[in-house]
């Protein structure tokens, strides 16, 4: 024990980096399933379709665009894109965009416990801090899931640390490293943008003071963040308009939400309290945000966390459904449970018992709320699209009730329309008959991937449009769980 201690204490982030890899390679080879499966599908279809239709980075396809090419107003597809080309010498592989998500998280990782240290001076502090941030459960998720967050933070943590190098050392390597990482983090998100202001624009007050609005390298910094991502943002803009698809950057990603103001807040709460802190580490963090800055340049994180509330309040109605929002969050956090654990509690038999608490919960929560979900043999989506893929000729476009998640789409490796089931009507389908549509497929017991029910007045619906209509019913495994019906 006294080895493996001295070990640690000798190569802190060797370790780090090792245990966060070995948390997040179980179960890379997961077919797209299981929590937030629409978003890795949209990610892992831009990546199939720039293999397969092109590499025309400027035009990202999806596949539910119905008939239309799929060209899609998204966010800056480098992840995609860079996914796609490992395909040509690797074969389509979702464990590829999983392992490329693994790995932009060691860096992540390795720049945040190097930061945390240069800011803190302090060895402990910043190990544990790291710690926890590696041992998240939801961290350790979206940390290998076929999306580009865990690049948007790689880019978000080591664009920071790189300008602090720069204020410090008026280096312009520091400088051009940073402002480059910086703007890739805004290109694939933007949201970064509001979330590193508050630290950003401190550290450069420390150096340059008023010559601040004066500095010529501040507006070049600024200018090669902000005309890359207006560039990419204009041109999606104008993909959306002359193709009619896009993920939806309108007013609906910002503000609030009134008439559901009360739950908005309460899932956001929930979200960061008990999903990603476990409400253990939500009491230390809270514990930890008043103990004493022993330095004076940690408010430094003091003002991240400063900065990502006025984030999740910009951008409360979006925060309020996807938890993934949160990430950027847990930076800060995880030092405030660091100084939890090392300057509040000193009693080593307390902080062992907190730590095993915290890893048993978060072990429990990991597997059933997370790996389980993954689980293909107990997922009726992946049984339907499984059967879709294997009944259905490979061009044919299908319809398919999932009410905007394109995962059975992406599983059965079939393009179409993805509405809701209460959108189906005899109308609706002969619009889409004309469109094209050869198939309406679905199931009774699920809508999108993490709406496990159907409501009943839907399924009578369906049931009654099929009946009705001179259609063929496929012959398929299991009626009563699904239908799949030739137009």
């Amino acid at each position: 024990m006294f080895r493996i201690k001295k070990l640690i204490s000798l190569y802190p982030i060797s370790f780090l980096l090792l245990l966060a890899f070995l948390l997040r390679i179980y179960n890379i080879q997961s077919p797209i399933l299981g929590v937030h499966s629409w978003r890795q599908a949209d990610t892992a279809a831009m990546a199939r379709n720039f293999y397969t239709n092109g590499y025309n980075f400027l035009y990202p396809q999806v596949d539910w665009g119905g008939n239309l090419t799929g060209y899609c107003q998204t966010e800056f597809p480098i992840y995609s894109f860079f996914v796609a080309i490992l395909y040509k010498f690797f074969g389509v592989h979702e464990s590829i965009g999983r392992l490329i998500s693994l790995i932009f998280s060691l860096v992540s990782i390795y720049f945040l416990y190097k930061f945390f240290l240069e800011v803190t001076k302090d060895k402990k502090l910043s190990f544990w801090s790291s710690f926890f941030y590696t041992i998240i459960p939801t961290n350790i998720y979206y940390s290998r899931t076929f999306q580009p967050e865990s690049l948007v933070i790689m880019a978000a943590i080591s664009g920071t640390y790189f300008f602090y190098k720069w204020i410090k050392n008026d280096n312009i390597k520091y400088f051009f490293l940073s402002s480059f990482l910086i703007c890739l983090a805004c290109l694939v998100k933007v949201v970064p943008a509001f979330y590193l202001a508050l630290p950003l624009i401190y550290l450069a007050w420390q150096k340059f003071r008023f010559q601040i609005f004066s500095n010529l390298n501040l507006y070049l910094y600024v200018a090669i963040v902000i005309i890359p991502t207006t560039a990419w943002y204009f041109h999606s803009y104008q993909v959306s308009n002359q193709y009619g698809l896009s993920f939806g950057f309108g007013g609906e990603r910002f503000g609030w939400n009134f008439q559901r103001l009360g739950i908005m807040w309460e899932q956001i709460i929930y979200f960061i309290a008990v999903r990603h802190l476990l409400i253990l580490g939500f009491i230390a963090m809270v514990w930890g945000l008043f103990c004493k800055r022993v330095n004076k340049e940690e408010i430094i994180f003091d003002l991240l966390m400063a900065s990502n509330i006025i984030y999740l309040l910009i951008f409360a109605n979006l925060n309020s459904f996807h938890e993934y929002y949160q990430l950027p969050l847990l930076i800060p956090a995880s030092l405030y449970i660091g100084k939890f654990f090392t300057r509040i509690i000193n009693t080593r038999k307390i902080v062992n018992i907190g730590l095993v608490v915290f890893l048993f919960v978060g072990s429990l929560f990991y597997s059933l709320e997370y790996m389980a979900k993954e689980n293909p043999d107990n997922s009726e989506l992946f049984e339907i699209a499984q059967i879709i893929k294997a009944s259905i000729p490979q061009n044919s476009l299908i319809v398919t009730t999932t009410g905007g998640d394109p995962t059975i789409l992406y599983l059965s490796e079939k393009k179409g329309w993805i509405p809701s089931p209460n959108q189906i009507d005899q109308v609706y389908l002969t619009d889409r008959v004309k469109d094209g549509a050869k198939y309406l497929v679905g199931g009774y017991n699920f809508v999108q991937a993490y709406q496990l029910s159907m409501e009943e007045a839907d399924k009578k619906k369906i049931k009654q449009v099929i009946s009705q209509l001179d259609y063929k019913i496929v012959d398929i495994v299991d009626s009563q769980k699904f239908f799949l019906v030739k137009l």
